[in-house]
């Protein structure tokens, strides 16, 4: 067998960088689809809760008072947060209709 040439070496080892970059990009990928199934988990959660709150609303029916606009719309926020190695997922309700909704989940290496 024989030896590589410093252009054979040099393509080996920038095809070997290339599937390293390649690696990593993938996990990073897979973390990121990991949050947002997460996070749509949580929306669908807050989403029932706000019907399951409209259905109780409209039992009621006339005998409740008036309800004002802002009691009708609930403002959701989700941030997504890089701490450290961590990854945190924050879940902001900030309407009236819900209580507030504020979870944290930290990891590092999943």
């Amino acid at each position: 067998m024989e030896a590589l040439t410093p252009q054979q070496t040099i393509t080996a080892l920038i095809a070997l960088l290339a599937i390293v970059v390649s690696f990593v990009s993938l996990r990073r990928t897979s973390k990121v689809q990991e949050q947002q199934l997460r996070l749509q988990k949580k929306q669908e959660e807050l989403t029932d809760l706000q019907l399951e709150a409209l259905r109780k609303q409209a039992q009621l029916g006339a005998s409740a008072p008036p309800v004002s606009v802002a009691q009708e719309r609930a403002d959701v926020r989700v941030d997504l947060e890089k701490v450290g190695r961590g990854d945190s997922v924050l879940h902001h309700q900030l309407g009236i209709v819900l209580p507030t909704v504020t979870s944290t989940r930290s990891g590092a290496g999943k």
